[in-house]
């Protein structure tokens, strides 16, 4: 629910709520034999969720899109450059780019928070 409340305001939030999956609980097999039956979803406030993350980016990249803004995906970020009013992004071979935000959303490994020192 969390996630949700955060992604709502950009219209994110709605669309993923209303495709993803709850799941009602786990269990746990040794073989074929079920030895753990584990109940989720005690309420609304502690409910799981789940959407492939293909979907997800695709909700996020719509929401993205209606306030202007161009997903690239394949530019390896080398570099960034903080100014006054903006950032400067290096993509090697004498490729810029600039822009107001820098959102380091590019996943475990990443190049984001290893060039800011971020560990």
């Amino acid at each position: 629910p969390q996630s949700s409340a955060l992604l709502t305001p950009c219209g994110a939030g709605p669309a993923i709520r209303d495709e993803a999956v709850r799941f009602e609980g786990m269990v746990l097999h040794r073989g074929a034999d079920p030895i753990l039956n584990l109940p989720l979803n005690f309420d609304d406030e502690s409910s799981i969720h789940g959407l492939p993350q293909d979907r997800t980016e695709a909700h996020l990249i719509a929401a993205l899109e209606r306030y202007g803004v161009e997903v690239e995906y394949m530019r390896p970020l080398t570099n960034y450059h903080i100014r006054a009013d903006h950032i400067v992004l290096d993509f090697g071979a004498h490729v810029t780019a600039e822009a107001r935000y820098l959102i380091g959303a590019d996943g475990v490994h990443s190049r984001v928070r290893a060039t800011a020192g971020i560990h």
